[in-house]
């Protein structure tokens, strides 16, 4: 008979390109739980301090580490090795006073800042949809997975700050001359600025400034930063 679900392993050269690991060094790699990011664009939290921070190069100390509450994602504590992490999502390890924003480089791979003070305490989300639900409550569902209660002046594509306790401190809306970051396509991992809109018959296209040059990506493929 054939294998039924998912492999709850992963071979190193079977790891999507995003993880930026070594193919060769291990045969087998972590694989993420399922959880808000999609497993093409999201890597394990045992990555991440292990193979990204460098903290130990053992599988084991990095486990016992995280099973100690020591960690937290967007101010929760994980205690899961195999939590997902994505896009924009802040990782503050307790014991050594650091906290970190997950990014993305420009050939679509994982990528990471660190960061300080308030930047610790809020992150930037995309909104993908926008909807109603009972008595006519509106929610909105952002690019991690998160749904929280909306408002109508908050629209799809727009940006939204929220703060760890899913608040939302600011509403970054999609029009001309905002700052923006490319999350995908040819583009990716460039910042620029939004200097047209245009309305195609199937789709929606931007032209974006960078400097002194200009180039177009799809409205899908950015997200408002400021």
């Amino acid at each position: 008979m054939g294998r039924k679900g998912n492999k709850r392993h992963m071979k190193s050269l079977n790891s999507p390109a995003y993880y930026a690991i070594s193919k060769k060094h291990n045969k087998y790699t972590t694989k993420q739980t399922c959880g808000k990011h999609s497993k093409e664009r999201s890597i394990p939290l045992l990555l991440f301090i292990r193979d990204k921070l460098n903290l130990s190069d053992r599988k084991v100390e990095i486990i016992k580490i995280i099973k100690q509450g020591f960690i937290r994602v967007n101010g929760k504590i994980i205690k899961d090795y195999r939590f997902p992490i994505g896009l924009n999502d802040i990782i503050n390890i307790d014991k050594l006073n650091k906290s970190y924003k997950v990014s993305i480089d420009t050939k679509s791979h994982f990528a990471f800042e660190e960061i300080k003070g308030n930047e610790t305490l809020s992150r930037i989300c995309k909104v993908i949809r926008k909807y109603k639900v009972k008595n006519d409550i509106i929610m909105i569902g952002l690019h991690d997975g998160t749904n929280i209660k909306g408002s109508k002046d908050i629209n799809v594509n727009d940006s939204v700050i929220i703060t760890n306790d899913k608040k939302i401190s600011k509403v970054l809306a999609l029009k001309k001359n905002a700052k923006c970051f490319i999350i995908s396509g040819v583009h990716v991992g460039n910042i620029g600025t939004l200097n047209e809109i245009k309305n195609l018959e199937n789709k929606k296209q931007v032209i974006i400034k960078k400097e002194n040059n200009e180039f177009e990506t799809s409205l899908k493929n950015i997200m408002i930063i400021e």
